[in-house]
């Protein structure tokens, strides 16, 4: 484990803990926990928001155990089903579209589709062992493959990747990897699986001088711009609205680097409960 890893798995420690306390002190002064939506505690943070993470990482045991163990000595404390009814049926209708798909045309929709990159996410969490049992069944019960054709240590790379959320500088291990990936694509040595893998990821791109930092830069430059220009951020519709979304389910999951959630942050309209929520 290097140190910058350790320095940022410490930083994610202190955000909980400042939340877990925030938790403590909206209890101390409204005698409850139905946190409204668009409430904003002490440090600038929707509370909101930490309390569904923390019961939506619960209900898939996500959560560390010392974390549950500490939320339920607390005797307000009690956990909710997140996941909507209607979940488990959306999926089924996912993988029975799929199905239909495959038969009606002989072969599975391009990635970039729709279905294609609901497909590619599925293959994707098959590949990191983040796909449950009961739904792996139900892919070989319609026959449908989640193999992915790859070379050992792939899918380790791969998840590395995914879970920065942006392409690294080509000095670090996932960076040199991922300049290896775009090499094989332009020599036409990267399989089909590989690539769709790779196109599914918000982030990628094939252009081997791009820098991704700068792309993230590029993102953030034009969001500010906009947030400037309209007094508000965008709609998930807008452009730059699922990119701005993403970031912030990215901070809900402790998945950005420090340095992008400050610069986040520091955008004067900045709330964790905006009216593209809406």
């Amino acid at each position: 484990m290097n140190k910058e890893y350790e320095t940022l798995q410490g930083w994610f420690e202190n955000l909980w803990e400042e939340r877990f306390e925030c938790l403590k002190e909206f209890y101390k002064k409204n005698g409850h926990i139905n946190v409204p939506r668009n409430f904003i505690d002490s440090t600038g943070h929707g509370l909101y928001y930490w309390i569904k993470h923390q019961n939506r990482k619960h209900f898939y045991k996500e959560l560390e155990s010392e974390r549950v163990k500490r939320l339920e000595q607390l005797s307000y404390w009690q956990w909710k089903d997140v996941r909507p009814n209607s979940k488990p049926v959306a999926y089924s209708e996912h993988l029975n579209e799929l199905s239909q798909y495959l038969q009606d045309h002989g072969e599975l929709p391009h990635y970039l589709s729709r279905l294609g990159r609901w497909y590619q996410k599925q293959k994707s969490y098959y590949g990191s062992g983040e796909l449950s049992s009961e739904r792996i069944l139900l892919f070989e019960q319609a026959g449908i493959t989640l193999e992915v054709q790859q070379f050992p240590g792939w899918m380790d790379s791969y998840n590395k990747l995914r879970s920065l959320g942006y392409i690294p500088k080509h000095n670090s291990p996932v960076g040199r990897w991922c300049y290896k990936q775009k090499v094989a694509n332009r020599e036409n040595k990267l399989s089909l699986d590989l690539k769709n893998l790779l196109n599914s990821l918000p982030f990628w791109n094939w252009d081997i001088k791009k820098n991704s930092t700068k792309s993230w830069m590029d993102s953030y430059k034009a969001l500010k711009a906009f947030v400037e220009a309209n007094q508000r951020f965008p709609k998930r519709r807008e452009p730059l609205g699922a990119w701005f979304f993403k970031q912030r389910r990215r901070i809900y999951e402790h998945k950005i680097h420090k340095d992008q959630y400050y610069l986040l942050i520091k955008i004067p309209q900045w709330s964790w409960y905006t009216e593209a929520d809406e």
